[in-house]
């Protein structure tokens, strides 16, 4: 640290806290396999095979729309979709979205995902329209979300050790440099 200049060493600590929260922020999608997912459906829509699975939480719905061809046309994939994704609340009080879909990784480029927002646990309809050059499906898929569980707030503790522990760290380090400022004066 002695090679960075005085203002630089100062916004360190909070350079490294800023990054560590944005890449815990980072939304991730719905795995297929997550211990809390629900598959909503599985199946032939228009032109496509579809496995839409959902975690089913207020405040994170997070769904997953695997897309393959439904038939011979395509053997070698689907090719460039868009899919996007909302949901409505049942009884029409509140609606999110539509949200773009992204890809879900190199190593899965036919899973698309997004994360919803709704507010309000209960009867939800989540709604997965898919289109490329095959055509265009739409399903509207019955839900019901839920709270999320009580279980430790992990991810609330790992954030504030991202942002807390620099922090602390270099006010450790600016208080140990004073000491030996100090010592060093005092042997002069």
């Amino acid at each position: 640290m002695r090679s960075l200049p005085r203002g630089s060493r100062r916004a360190l600590p909070a350079a490294i806290a800023a990054v560590a929260v944005a890449i815990l922020a980072a939304p991730v999608g719905a795995h297929v396999d997550h211990p809390d997912a629900i598959d909503l459906f599985n199946g032939v829509s228009g032109p496509y095979a579809l496995r839409v699975v959902a975690t089913p939480y207020v405040g994170a719905l997070e769904v997953t729309a695997v897309v393959a061809s439904g038939g011979e046309a395509d053997a070698d994939g689907v090719g460039a979709v868009r899919v996007t994704m909302s949901a409505r609340a049942a009884d029409g009080s509140e609606s999110v979205g539509p949200a773009r879909a992204m890809a879900n990784d190199l190593s899965r480029p036919d899973d698309y995902w997004a994360v919803l927002t709704p507010r309000q646990a209960g009867a939800w309809v989540v709604i997965v329209e898919a289109d490329s050059a095959l055509g265009a499906t739409r399903l509207e898929l019955p839900l019901t979300l839920r709270e999320r569980g009580g279980g430790f707030p992990w991810a609330a503790v790992i954030a504030v050790m991202v942002v807390a522990g620099p922090m602390a760290l270099s006010l450790g380090l600016a208080r140990r440099r004073r000491r030996a400022r100090a010592l060093r004066k005092e042997k002069r």
